[in-house]
């Protein structure tokens, strides 16, 4: 964000194993030519538009009531790639499609064979094959919850973003050492999230009302100092005023954001039924044998700040979950670079002719590992795909911004499907894609460039694009 010199620079959350950034302060100047010369997918910018321009409209999204399944519909999209071991996919996650059915009814949907998803498919060419364009979605034609089941290298992560926008979208994808290993995850996951939609039913599942915020704050770091001051601190109090009646809201921060804390939060003794981490991600070089086990694990409070190495013991990555604890019936929400899941080429370095940040898109294995936990795993987790930057909650010289946030968060608490409450974050993104691209013909019909405007606009779509869910976006949480 801007630092008050005479051309402002821009920084991105994220550190490697070193303690250096992963991405150095990069110019005001910089960031504008790149959005001056960063196209916009136009099958994509018409659903945008629409996006934004009828953000008020009641019945924006989809026609029915978006908490009922039988209303909207609810579907499984596989990849045609896919199409051999497609069946034993369905068996491991039968549980839940069998559920869905039955709530869903007639517009329960099972993408495959020929409605799979093709490889190098746009968005536009996908909703194409059934009839639909931008707009509201018709549940005859397609169902407004989709859970994608596939790896990104088959599905990718752009195409998700921009269903996103237009659907409730989520994705599950488990990597393991055997075929057999990845589908008792799936089976693990889907049995999860039956089990405990079926224990709220009988009111057997005791999940009190309590959410933790949590974030560290490391020495001589300008990223987690923000993070703290501007996210998390204030949107806990916010929430304690302004959210859903009954909850207990707590912000662990500082020193007591350490790793210890997290392993009781993440599945341990104290986890609690929604969590939301605000930390730095760990970013790893492209050959580190480490990349696909602790890209994007978090950084705890014990990090000595910049400059300083980061070791096993400051960083929470999969293999720090407790198997002996248990994720059931719980959401978390991680902003830290990568915490979602990496792109073979970031936003940036794509649009500065750089090199890959990773041999191929993949999902980060600490959602992975909680979605999958033995004990009982989560029901989501949404995260970042790419580098973070703090346009998520701060916007230039206008300051700390984080009603997206609080509404998020509030409506998860109230109750909402986990799709419909990431919903705030598809209208911002369609919102400040929409104002660039005005911005962008405005400069090329010969608007003095404002540099700073260019630069604010391009970094705040990048960041608000990649938010994405991985589980069912039907999912809820139900307390006692």
């Amino acid at each position: 964000m801007p630092n008050g010199t005479p051309e402002s620079e821009y920084h991105a959350n994220g550190i490697d194993p070193d303690g250096k950034y992963l991405q150095p302060p990069v110019p005001e100047k910089l960031l504008a030519d790149v959005a001056v010369g960063d196209p916009i997918d136009p099958g994509a910018l018409a659903t945008l538009r629409e996006r934004y321009e009828t953000k008020d409209a009641a019945n924006f999204g989809v026609i029915g009531d978006r908490t009922s399944l039988a209303d909207v519909g609810w579907g499984v999209l596989f990849a045609y790639e896919d199409t051999d071991r497609i069946p034993d996919l369905k068996r491991a996650l039968a549980p839940l499609l069998e559920r869905r059915k039955a709530q869903a009814g007639s517009r329960y949907y099972e993408l495959d064979a020929s409605r799979a998803y093709r490889a190098g498919e746009s968005k536009t060419q996908f909703l194409k094959r059934f009839n639909l364009g931008p707009g509201t979605v018709d549940p005859a034609k397609l169902p407004y919850y989709l859970l994608i089941v596939g790896d990104p290298r088959q599905i990718p992560f752009r195409f998700q973003y921009l269903l996103d926008v237009q659907f409730a979208v989520g994705r599950i994808h488990f990597d393991a050492n055997s075929e057999q290993e990845a589908l008792d995850k799936y089976a693990r996951y889907a049995k999860s999230v039956v089990e405990a939609e079926e224990k709220a039913e009988q009111k057997t599942l005791e999940l009190p009302k309590k959410a933790v915020l949590f974030g560290p704050q490391n020495e001589g770091d300008k990223a987690t100092a923000l993070s703290v001051r501007e996210l998390i601190v204030p949107l806990a109090e916010e929430l304690r005023h302004e959210g859903p009646a009954g909850w207990t809201i707590v912000d662990t921060v500082e020193d007591d954001a350490s790793k210890a804390a997290l392993r009781t939060l993440l599945g341990g003794s104290s986890a609690p039924v929604f969590l939301f981490t605000a930390s730095h991600g760990l970013g790893l070089k492209p050959d580190d044998e480490r990349l696909f086990t602790h890209q994007g694990a978090l950084v705890c409070s014990s990090w000595a700040g910049p400059g300083s190495k980061v070791n096993d013991g400051d960083i929470f990555a999969a293999g720090d979950v407790d198997p002996e604890g248990s994720l059931l019936g719980r959401i978390a929400f991680h902003f830290a670079c990568f915490g979602a899941g990496t792109p073979k080429l970031d936003d940036f370095s794509t649009a500065v002719g750089g090199t890959a940040i990773a041999p191929y898109d993949f999902v980060a294995r600490l959602p992975q590992a909680m979605l999958s936990h033995p004990g009982g795993g989560a029901l989501a987790v949404v995260g970042h795909v790419d580098r973070a930057w703090d346009w998520s909650f701060h916007w230039g010289t206008a300051g700390a911004q984080r009603a997206v946030f609080r509404k998020t968060i509030g409506d998860l608490l109230a109750g909402l499907p986990v799709g419909v409450a990431l919903d705030e974050f598809s209208l911002r993104y369609s919102e400040i894609s929409t104002l660039l691209t005005e911005e962008l013909a405005d400069v090329k019909a010969g608007k003095t460039r404002d540099d700073a405007l260019l630069a604010g606009y391009w970094t705040a779509n990048s960041d608000a694009r990649n938010y994405v869910l991985l589980g069912d976006p039907a999912v809820r949480l139900r307390t006692t």
